[in-house]
C-alpha cells in the first residue's frame, strides 16, 4: 500500500502540473478554435493555395487537420477525464 500511495502522489503531482500548464495555454487554444471556425481561416487557407502567402511562412494552422486534430484530442481528453472522475 505504501508503494500505491507513493505512485498515486507522483501521478497527482504530475497531473496538477499538467493542468496548470493547460490552464496557462487554454486562452490560446480558444483563440485557435475561434480562428479555425472564422471566415479569416478560410481566406488564409485559400490565399495559401493561390500562392499569395510568403513561401517561408509556417503553415501548421492552415493544414486541414492541424487545428481540427488538436480540438478533437481535447474533446477526447475531456471525455476520458469525465469517465475517470465519475467512476
Amino acid at each position: 500500500m505504501e508503494r500505491h500511495l507513493n505512485k498515486a502522489n507522483k501521478a497527482i503531482c504530475s497531473l496538477k502540473k499538467s493542468i496548470e500548464n493547460f490552464k496557462n495555454n487554454s486562452g490560446q487554444i480558444h483563440e485557435l478554435e475561434q480562428y479555425y471556425t472564422s471566415p479569416l481561416w478560410k481566406k488564409d487557407f485559400q490565399d495559401d493555395h493561390k500562392g499569395i502567402l510568403p513561401s517561408n511562412l509556417k503553415r501548421g494552422v492552415l493544414s486541414e487537420d492541424g487545428i481540427y486534430n488538436l480540438l478533437e484530442n481535447l474533446k477526447e481528453i475531456k471525455e476520458e477525464l469525465r469517465d475517470i472522475i465519475c467512476r
